[in-house]
């Protein structure tokens, strides 16, 4: 008998600073089990954790985390930036993030603005957005790249008059882009695990491990699911909560056509 797929949502945080000590927004949060939220610090004792849970899940298992793990790509269907797994094992590489949330992630968008700016003869690189002093090749507002500021998965959400933000944004409210720079690096970490690297698969990056085990990374939107009818004074834990209620039996279907299986797509939306 195949044991029921364990639903693990992950609220990630780009924060430079550990958090309080005590339940707080805007920092890292999980809810595993129906109704229940985890809150953490750091990201380092949010991902151990994630993995912890999943090395002691003997069945399948699907963990969504609320940032893009892919960019848009050009319209000629060209990548801008690698996706999924090879993102991930890409970031790994340049970023620094140290168990206390000390990171580099406005260097890494900067060098990689750098990159892409000299790759396909622009002005200026996509990421923009920086609470610091920007590094050369970053500015603190966006500025016309030339490239897609949005994912199609994003664009159809526009439409239905949401918001949902541009993984090249990296700072101000509802960004995203930064918990990408500091997310991806710790799926990297998962997918390189030697207990859990055979049984995880991108979401719909790749098709699934032919295993009753595999675990499943995808993106996930909290802001499409309703949640102020939970009892929690956190709307992070709010928010996962409902979203890992809503998710929980989700089928994981293959991507639509290549576009998507190029910039990835938002579970449920």
């Amino acid at each position: 008998m195949t044991a029921e797929r364990l639903t693990i949502i992950v609220d990630w945080s780009a924060a430079s600073l550990p958090g309080p000590g005590t339940d707080s927004p805007d920092q890292c949060w999980i809810s595993w089990r129906e109704g229940e939220a985890e809150y953490f610090r750091t990201r380092s004792a949010c991902i151990e954790r994630v993995g912890s849970l999943l090395r002691a899940h003997d069945g399948p298992a699907l963990v969504g985390f609320d940032f893009p793990l892919g960019y848009p790509v050009l319209d000629s269907g060209e990548p801008i930036l690698p996706c999924g797994r090879g993102l991930a094992a890409m970031l790994a590489e340049r970023t620094e993030d140290d168990d206390n949330n000390a990171n580099n992630r406005f260097e890494v968008a900067a060098e990689l603005n750098r990159e892409i700016a000299g790759r396909f003869g622009l002005g200026h690189g996509p990421f923009w957005g920086c609470t610091v002093e920007p590094p050369e090749g970053l500015t603190r507002t966006r500025m016309d790249s030339g490239v897609p500021e949005h994912r199609r998965c994003e664009m159809e959400l526009l439409e239905l008059k949401l918001r949902p933000q541009s993984a090249w944004k990296l700072a101000y409210p509802a960004s995203v882009g930064s918990q990408t720079l500091t997310g991806m690096p710790r799926l990297h970490e998962l997918a390189t695990d030697d207990v859990l690297g055979d049984r995880v698969w991108f979401w719909p990056f790749e098709n699934p491990p032919e295993r009753p085990d595999a675990v499943a990374i995808a993106e996930v939107w909290p802001g499409l699911h309703s949640f102020d009818h939970i009892d929690h004074p956190i709307k992070d834990a709010r928010q996962v909560i409902a979203t890992r209620h809503a998710l929980h039996g989700i089928e994981l279907r293959p991507p639509r056509d290549e576009r998507e299986r190029l910039e990835g797509g938002i579970l449920g939306a």
